[in-house]
């Protein structure tokens, strides 16, 4: 299950997004979905860090300054 999830970064932020469908295979009984929902939550568990690192370091990085561009003449 493993590669489920991963995390996108932008200047607003990182969010969690579904690496690849469908999450899980076909479960025809108990023991089998709970043993995917088991391998989501441990795929989510392994994002988690990466994701805080990468907010870490856009934290770290100097902003640009946005210089707004002249008006285009008419």
């Amino acid at each position: 299950m493993a590669g489920a999830f991963d995390f996108k970064i932008d200047s607003n932020g990182a969010r969690i997004v579904v690496a690849r469908l469908p999450l899980t295979p076909d479960c025809t009984d108990d023991d089998a979905i709970d043993a995917v929902i088991e391998a989501l939550k441990h795929d989510l568990d392994a994002v988690a860090p990466k994701m805080k690192a990468a907010v870490r370091r856009q934290a770290r990085r100097p902003q640009a300054a946005i210089i707004p561009l002249p008006p285009r003449p008419i």
